[in-house]
């Protein structure tokens, strides 16, 4: 443990500590070299561990340090320094500003957070995360919680803390080391049951959005999260079917990219009216500055020529955009109460179009008809009939739909 004003390196005075977790403790500095800058430094002691985990924790510490030296991104902390001293490693970054996801929940009712804030912390990580699992070899962060995500108070968020990260090895049955947070892990990175990949993360990534959604704690029931709107029914329904397929014990049941599970997230409309808005206000401003304008130009006319009795042609009236009536397309028909209807219950990790395939194995039309858009318009079909969505198209294990005749 360091004490405020011991100096590193003859550079790094330190302050205070400001976190810590298992695979080090965490303080801010300053750089003597550089007055005025602050900085964080991550300190890891080899003798503070059980010996039988000082060999990988070293090693883990030391990757860190490399990984992050060869990232680039907003969402990431830059490295700028690594050395050994007195026996400990220790790892310097540049300081971020603000406070952490989990403070951040702490301070609010209930631990929620609003939609709109929490699809936006989403959607930023997603784009961290996409970045990661882009390096070659891929980056598995696998340590995906509150605590690890930092807020700026520009709204901006930024990942910290990869002592856990590794880079996915094709070809290995399983990780060396299964570490993780209980409650945000997936089930793989327990147990030996295989080598974490960008799945992984997806997993995490679902569970995070379920607390920031619930307020519900992961770490009280690991890998068994209550439904998202038993909890908080405001919860969109597309919004609950996005969390329940990411955080899918099966791997092959979850988005198979983060760039999948960032694509399933529902827009929100607030930007469109804003921007309509926007439009309405410019108009009216641009409308009254013109009228003005000519106003002004008639008043200046009659004081500089009084003799001249000039009329006052009428003021223009200056009409704004209308709006064309957007086009509705014809809604799928419903099948009607006559149509025989039959039934089939839903199997772990399917997806409506997977569901709708199996129930018509064998009888779609043959001579030349493309069977994925006569599929893909059945399930829409499917969709409707049984009210569930189509834009999310995961349903869950166990439910029995209502089937209308495949087409013939």
């Amino acid at each position: 443990m360091l004490t405020p004003g011991t100096t590193l390196q003859n550079r790094y005075r330190i302050l205070r500590r400001i976190g810590g977790g298992g695979m080090g403790v965490v303080y801010l500095a300053e750089d003597t070299r550089l007055l005025g800058r602050r900085c964080a430094v991550k300190e890891m002691s080899p003798s503070e561990l059980p010996p039988q985990d000082r060999s990988w924790a070293t090693a883990a510490f030391r990757q860190e340090a490399q990984m992050l030296a060869n990232l680039d991104h907003p969402g990431l902390t830059a490295v700028t320094d690594f050395f050994y001293e007195v026996g400990n490693w220790y790892l310097v970054m540049d300081f971020v500003e603000g406070e952490t996801l989990e403070d951040r929940l702490d301070r609010l009712p209930g631990r929620r957070l609003p939609l709109r804030e929490a699809l936006d912390i989403t959607r930023q990580l997603c784009t961290v995360l996409e970045y990661l699992h882009g390096r070659r070899p891929p980056v598995v962060f696998r340590d995906l919680k509150p605590g690890n995500v930092m807020l700026t108070p520009s709204g901006e968020i930024e990942l910290i803390d990869f002592g856990i990260a590794r880079f996915f090895k094709p070809g290995r049955p399983q990780d060396t080391v299964n570490l993780g947070t209980p409650g945000y892990a997936a089930p793989e990175q327990y147990g030996g049951k295989g080598q974490t990949d960008s799945r992984s993360d997806i997993y995490s990534l679902g569970v995070l959005l379920h607390e920031m959604l619930t307020g519900y704690d992961p770490q009280a029931t690991p890998f068994n999260l209550p439904r998202p709107r038993s909890l908080e029914p405001t919860i969109p329904p597309g919004v609950e079917q996005v969390i329940l397929r990411a955080t899918q014990s099966n791997p092959g049941a979850r988005y198979q990219s983060i760039a999948q599970f960032r694509r399933a997230l529902p827009r929100s409309g607030v930007r469109r009216v804003l921007r309509g808005w926007v439009l309405w206000a410019v108009v009216g401003l641009s409308t009254v500055a013109v009228v003005a304008a000519l106003v002004l130009g008639l008043w200046l006319g009659q004081m500089f020529a009084p003799g001249a009795a000039t009329p006052i042609p009428p003021v223009p009236t200056v009409a704004g955009p209308t709006r064309a009536p957007r086009p509705t397309a014809a809604p799928t028909p419903v099948p009607t109460p006559t149509e025989p209807l039959d039934t089939i219950t839903v199997q772990p990790g399917e997806t409506l179009y997977e569901v709708c395939q199996r129930y018509c194995a064998g009888r779609w039309p043959s001579g030349g008809v493309e069977v994925d858009p006569e599929l893909k318009t059945y399930a829409e079909k499917v969709a409707r009939l049984n009210e569930i969505s189509w834009e999310i198209p995961v349903v869950n294990p166990g439910q029995v739909l209502k089937m209308p005749p495949c087409p013939r």
